[in-house]
Order: structure tokens, then C-alpha cells, then sequence
């Protein structure tokens, strides 16, 4: 009743007169196309980030970029350009944004666990409903900022200017996080 039949690279399934086809890796297994790495300009975004292989493109042009549900887990975005920058629902968990430039950028329900933002211009950002948990934001501006329901817990904000325009202290006693 069921036939599998395999030829250069495509598998039949022959159900009862139906067929299923599927393309197939040399190993046999589906082929996983959507989660090939991908170019948004010119920064290389990889699809399955790891600590040894992740998204690196410091100081790059990513003004106005979707970047909306990336997995940008540990990227070196360190002073890239995300000036409207839409990073809506994505993953930043210890990315490196130090010195980048977020103003007007979009980020509700993203993920910034332990990112490094120091230095980080985010000026007139949107970031409602983010995870800003244990994040070093010293030295950064959030004047402006729209910041509703954000968890900010443990986060690191030294000489940092808040949505009003002051300059918060308030946890320079939190020592810098290594491995960011």
C-alpha cells in the first residue's frame, strides 16, 4: 500500500494513488530552508546562533532594518546604526549593543536578557512589554523612551539619563556583567 521511492534528492510517497513529495537531504531528512542563515543590509543574520557562531556586524548601516523575530542571541551589534530599527519580538539575549545608536527604534516583547547596551543611544526607543532583565544600560539614554510593563530587574543603569532627561545612579553598586 505505501510506496517510498527516492531519486535525486526528492522522495514519493504513493498513498492510495496520492503523492506526497517532499524534498530530502542526502541523508534522507527533510531539508530545513527556513532557517538558512540570511543578509539584511549587508550584516549576515544566522539562523541557529551559538556562543562560537553567532551574528557579527559592528558598526554596520542597520538604520530602519527589520529585524522583527530574529534569534540574535549573542550578536555583536556594537555600535552598528539601528536607528528605526524594528526588533519587534526578538531574541537579544546577551547580544552586545554597546555605543549603538537605537533611537526611534521598535522593540516591544523583545528579548534584551543581560544584553550590553552601554553607551547605547536609545532616544525615542519603544520598548513595551520587554525583557530588560540584569542588562547593563550604563552610561546610556533613554530620554524619551517609551518603556510600559518592561522588566528591568538587576539591570545595570550608572550615569544613565532616564525618559525625563536625569541622570540615575541608582544601581552603579551593580558591577558591570561579564561575558555579555
Amino acid at each position: 500500500m505505501f510506496e517510498l521511492i527516492r531519486r535525486r534528492g526528492f522522495a514519493v510517497l504513493g498513498v492510495s494513488g496520492v503523492s506526497l513529495l517532499a524534498t530530502v537531504g542526502a541523508n534522507g531528512s527533510a531539508l530545513d530552508t527556513a532557517t538558512a542563515d540570511r543578509s539584511v543590509n549587508g550584516c549576515t543574520i544566522v539562523a541557529k546562533p551559538t556562543p562560537e557562531h553567532h551574528t557579527a556586524c559592528p558598526g554596520l548601516n542597520l538604520s530602519g532594518a527589520d529585524l522583527s523575530y530574529k534569534d540574535l542571541y549573542r550578536a555583536d551589534l556594537s555600535g552598528a546604526d539601528l536607528s528605526g530599527a524594528k526588533l519587534t519580538g526578538s531574541n537579544l539575549y546577551r547580544a552586545n549593543l554597546s555605543g549603538a545608536n537605537l533611537s526611534h527604534a521598535k522593540a516591544s516583547n523583545a528579548s534584551l536578557f543581560r544584553a550590553g547596551l552601554s553607551h547605547v543611544n536609545l532616544t525615542y526607543a519603544t520598548f513595551s512589554d520587554a525583557n530588560v532583565y540584569r542588562a547593563d544600560l550604563s552610561h546610556a539614554n533613554l530620554s524619551h523612551a517609551i518603556a510600559y510593563n518592561v522588566q528591568l530587574s538587576y539591570a545595570r543603569l550608572c550615569n544613565t539619563t532616564i525618559y525625563n532627561g536625569t541622570v540615575t545612579n541608582v544601581t552603579c553598586h551593580i558591577p558591570p556583567f561579564p561575558g555579555n
